[in-house]
């Protein structure tokens, strides 16, 4: 019952590059997206996202959002919040939830068929599976770390809608906080585009609707 006010928040714009899984530097290829049979872009491979600390500050791959408007409830919370006080979740090895570990600087492998998108986390080998065959979110849902998402394709983008967060995580590493009704939240992903080439990239944008 916390986060913002706006109609939609951007949490940021990401820029990911494909990467050796035993290299540091990105392998960044010319030429058009790579596509799958069905003629769908290939995320399939490991990606490196930039480290995203702080979803209000600009960084390297990472436009940031300067105001974040917090509900009165969602404003204390912040201003209150001390992890050296009260000690942050994650380290008590419990699960960074979804938009923390999309925020995380650690690898991510993205396996994909024409069903299944699947997110597989270095951090902690968390992952998440995204169903992408056009199903409805279940509707019970048990609240959990990672929420519940389904996707489907809108041209060439990636379009993956996620409810049912327990309100337990938070959205950062300097602890923005979300709840339970941050949802739904939407991430796009699509290949990144630089004149009549695609580059082996990626940009992923992520949304927060109003919360009350």
């Amino acid at each position: 019952m916390y986060l913002a006010k706006s109609a939609a928040l951007l949490f940021g714009t990401l820029l990911m590059t494909g990467m050796s899984a035993f290299s540091q530097k990105p392998n960044v290829p010319n030429g058009p997206a790579p596509r799958l049979a069905d003629g769908k872009p290939d995320l399939n491979g490991v990606w490196q996202r930039p480290y995203v600390p702080d979803i209000t500050k600009n960084g390297p791959g990472q436009q940031g959002v300067p105001e974040l408007s917090f509900t009165p409830w969602g404003e204390e919370n912040w201003k209150s919040y001390d992890p050296a006080k009260n000690g942050d979740y994650t380290g008590s090895c419990l699960p960074f939830g979804l938009l923390r570990s999309i925020n995380s600087p650690h690898a991510m492998q993205i396996v994909q068929s024409a069903k299944y998108v699947a997110l597989l986390f270095e951090q902690n080998t968390w992952f998440h599976v995204i169903p992408i065959d056009g199903r409805e979110h279940p509707k019970d849902l048990d609240p959990t770390w990672f929420g519940n998402s389904v996707g489907k394709w809108d041209g060439d983008k990636l379009v993956v809608d996620t409810i049912g967060f327990n309100g337990q995580t938070r959205l950062d590493t300097v602890g923005h906080p979300h709840s339970d009704a941050t949802a739904p939240s939407s991430h796009q992903i699509r290949p990144q585009k630089s004149g009549k080439t695609d580059p082996g990239g990626a940009e992923s944008d992520g949304k927060l609707p109003a919360t009350a």
